[in-house]
């Protein structure tokens, strides 16, 4: 059917344009927008490698990429593959740079791998910003807030916020903008909202 409607000149799409290219190429390159097309790539893309190439490939994909979404797309598709084939190339990832462990976090907590309460580092915050990006990415507002929540009490999470300002790491700015527009403790939204005025101001004079 495809080779018919294409000889009477249609465009007409057929999967497996990326399943040759690397998974970098994959996430960044195919329309993801299209998500019955997308999904119709992945398959075209796996069935062209072993569960090890692809959860390789991958893991690059995890540390090349910068888009957050596309990033957690790379991730879901491993464990797809498989939780426990996956988790010690995701696991290498914990000493990577901040929004690749901030992901892997998220990964092995979500796959009872890691305690929540590991999901936030005082001693690395830029990581956590990452964490809170994830959150936001795949589980909206409540699930952020539920992760801020591990921190502590509202004094705590108030402090926590008004550092990520130091953090010029682009997710940072959609993380304050949800704190500070959702989050049900009025000193925490304030220090959301004066944290991010903060850091516009500091980008902005650059």
């Amino acid at each position: 059917m495809q080779r018919v409607l294409t000889d009477a000149g249609l465009d007409v799409p057929v999967a497996g344009r990326w399943a040759h290219t690397s998974a970098e190429e994959l996430l960044t390159g195919a329309d993801r927008d299209d998500w019955m097309s997308f999904s119709a790539e992945i398959d075209a893309w796996r069935l062209c490698r072993t569960a090890e190439q692809a959860l390789t490939e991958l893991a690059a994909a995890v540390r090349r990429v910068e888009d957050p979404g596309a990033q957690n797309i790379a991730l879901t598709i491993m464990s797809d593959i498989g939780p426990d084939l996956a988790a010690p190339y995701i696991r290498e990832m914990l000493d990577e740079r901040p929004n690749v462990r901030g992901f892997a976090r998220c990964w092995l907590t979500d796959h009872s791998m890691l305690d929540a309460k590991e999901l936030y580092d005082p001693d690395d915050l830029d990581s956590f910003g990452y964490v809170l990006a994830h959150r936001l990415v795949t589980a909206g507002d409540d699930g952020l807030l539920a992760c801020l929540a591990v921190v502590g009490g509202e004094a705590a999470q108030a402090q926590v916020v008004n550092d990520l300002s130091k953090n010029a790491a682009p997710p940072t700015v959609a993380v304050l903008e949800t704190i500070g527009r959702t989050h049900p403790a009025r000193s925490v939204a304030k220090a959301a909202r004066k944290a991010l005025f903060v850091m516009r101001s500091r980008l902005g004079g650059r």
